[in-house]
């Protein structure tokens, strides 16, 4: 109090302590109590000065609630126009939209942030306080009522804004709420709007912006590759322009990141991620405080950074934006999915089945959303998977079995995709009949053919890790593969056999198709597979061939690969050593000289001390000394029937 009245401070400073003397007096008090200690003091100061001043806008805005904000914001004004000194209508500014937040009157901070603002010159070194906050006050209205549906309401207060501040949001806001309520010519009367406003400043930097953001928008629907890339180009060469003229404005940067990272998701360039990451952080660094647009910045670089394959990076700022308010339901849900599809592929099952089980009551909860109810279920259901819930993963697959069913337009490949997720789990389960019903009913999905994929119009995402197309060739000899483990659980090896043949059959034309080194390591998987059910069932002959066969693949996979070893190969390797060893084949009977091969695997796995071939190490070590026995003569003799080892 003392400090609120000495001379020797400024009017700024007296003001502050004038606030912090009111503060002190109401602080632990009820509103009654505060009332009657505000009052009190008033008898006891100056009126005209700071503190007398602060009194008076406190006692009136201590009476403020729903039944008389009329009143009270008369009172307000009728200060606030009595004052002219710019000090003191601050704080009254201040301490009202204070007091109006608390109180949830949002007319009232409306209309005295804007009254404060508009008074200001734009020279005034107060303006650019009043314009942030304006800002802030005004754009957040124009949100609110956008979500609850009043566009017309919305594009009011963002075009207020767009006239009173440059904030470059507010024109976004705007265009957004401008093309939601408009109609089939809203684009054409928009661009005629924007073009008779800035008639007199053609070359304004605002109208740049605004031009590069309209242009920017229509990306994602641009079909054509050619004139999808002149739209990124001319949006970049826009906001090069702008951000000479507005410096350190985070929307450009935000804007300018979104054209790379469509240009990343059309072309695939790694390039363009790269330099749209680059400009996301920067656009980051700049909305400091501004929490709407780092939500959105955060959810854009967890989406570029997952689509490279860097799913911790982009597992961390997704969780950031998590901690950030929700306020749009769609992006909420696409942000539940993200994070757990970043989850699964770090081996984190339990956050990835409770972001799904997050996204799946929100389903619930939000009938508006019922339409990615498939979407949802399947990615709980592979959540429920990599978490080792297997059993749950079943029921979540056979729901969304059912749902599927009863769609009236049904997607083929995605009633596939659930009856093998549904065997898969079922099999892990240890349901294996349930597993060999669910292959049935996608076997005979999979004989449509044609029907199975509809190809999009526009390929307007493509991954920036690989672009892999999985065939119905390959969704054939995976289920071959399932119905083979499946029949193994039943202990009928001959019907194994037979299903693990159509795959080998299957993956044999696949990679005649493609050449792709993927293809061949799996063919050789496959191989290995049919080999050990062939020495099962004491067909040694063809189990050779077969191991024989998968080791020629792996090789060859090593080869084009620069590679020494793969776990397949080493697998392969084991198995053919073993046909030797432990089922009697004579080495003469062998296509491939198996000691220098396992010599030379050995070698390269104790060059390469990975954990994972601690078991391989030891076997191999093994499996070289017995050929070295055999070799010396000194191995122990063995009879055909004597039990293997």
């Amino acid at each position: 109090r003392t400090l609120s009245s000495l001379a020797a401070l400024g009017v700024a400073d007296r003001l502050r302590y004038a606030q912090g003397y009111v503060d002190e007096l109401g602080r632990g008090r009820d509103r009654a109590s505060r009332v009657a200690a505000v009052n009190a003091a008033r008898t006891q100061v100056d009126p005209a000065s700071e503190l007398g001043a602060v009194l008076q806008v406190e006692q009136a805005l201590l009476t403020l609630d729903d039944t008389n904000a009329e009143a009270v914001r008369e009172e307000l004004f009728r200060l606030y126009q009595a004052d002219k000194d710019s000090d003191r209508r601050r704080a009254l500014v201040l301490a009202t939209l204070r007091a109006a937040a608390k109180a949830g009157s949002e007319d009232l901070q409306y209309q005295f942030v804007t009254t404060w603002a508009s008074s200001l010159p734009r020279s005034a070194p107060e303006r650019k306080n009043a314009e942030a906050l304006y800002d802030l006050i005004v754009l957040d209205r124009g949100y609110g009522e956008s979500r609850k549906g009043r566009l017309q309401e919305a594009r009011g207060y963002f075009y207020g804004a767009s006239v009173a501040t440059d904030a470059l949001e507010s024109h976004i806001g705007f265009i957004e709420a401008y093309m939601a309520a408009g109609g089939p010519n809203a684009s054409g009367d928009l661009e005629l709007l924007y073009a008779k406003r800035f008639a007199a400043e053609p070359d304004s930097p605002v109208y740049a912006f605004v031009q590069a953001y309209r242009l920017a928008r229509e990306l994602p629907r641009q079909p054509d590759p050619e004139r999808h890339e002149n739209a990124v180009a001319r949006v970049i060469k826009a906001l090069e322009r702008v951000d000479a003229a507005l410096p350190k404005q985070a929307q450009v940067h935000q804007l300018w990141g979104y054209a790379l990272h469509q240009r990343a998701r059309r072309s695939g360039s790694r390039e363009a991620a790269a330099d749209a990451n680059r400009q996301y952080l920067l656009a980051l660094d700049l909305a400091q405080g501004d929490e709407r647009l780092t939500a959105t910045l955060l959810h854009r670089l967890g989406l570029l950074q997952a689509s490279l394959g860097n799913y911790g990076l982009a597992l961390r700022h997704l969780q950031k934006r998590d901690e950030l308010p929700h306020v749009r339901l769609l992006e909420e849900l696409e942000l539940r999915l993200a994070i757990a599809e970043c989850a699964r592929h770090v081996g984190d099952g339990k956050l990835a089945r409770d972001q799904m089980q997050l996204a799946a009551q929100l389903i619930r909860e939000r009938p508006e959303l019922s339409r990615f109810e498939p979407l949802v279920l399947d990615r709980l259901a592979l959540s429920l998977v990599v978490a080792g819930d297997h059993q749950a993963a079943t029921g979540r697959y056979a729901a969304l079995d059912g749902l599927l069913a009863r769609d009236p337009a049904p997607r083929p490949l995605n009633q596939v995709k659930a009856k093998v997720g549904l065997a898969a789990s079922a099999l892990a389960a240890g349901d294996a009949r349930r597993a060999l019903e669910a292959l049935a009913q996608a076997d005979l999905l999979l004989k449509r053919g044609d029907e199975l994929e509809r190809p999009a119009k526009v390929v307007w995402r493509r991954s920036l890790v690989d672009d892999y197309h999985y065939t119905p060739r390959q969704y054939r000899a995976l289920t071959a593969g399932l119905r083979s483990v499946a029949q193994r659980a039943l202990n009928d090896d001959r019907a194994a056999l037979v299903a693990q043949r159509e795959r080998v059959r299957l993956l044999e034309d696949q990679l005649d198709e493609s050449g792709v080194d993927e293809d061949r390591l799996e063919l050789a998987q496959a191989y290995g597979e049919l080999g050990r059910l062939q020495t099962r069932l004491n067909d040694l002959g063809k189990a050779a061939l077969s191991l024989e066969r998968g080791l020629e693949l792996s090789h060859q996979y090593d080869t084009n690969t620069g590679g020494e070893a793969n776990p397949v190969g080493l697998t392969l390797l084991r198995d053919y050593a073993e046909l030797h060893l432990y089922s009697r084949v004579p080495l003469s009977s062998l296509r491939r000289d198996l000691r220098a091969e396992l010599q030379q695997g050995y070698e390269v796995i104790c060059k390469y001390r990975n954990p994972s071939w601690s078991e391989q190490r030891f076997l191999f070590k093994n499996y070289l000394t017995e050929l070295a026995l055999e070799g010396s003569g000194l191995a122990a003799s063995s009879h055909p029937g004597e039990e293997k080892p």
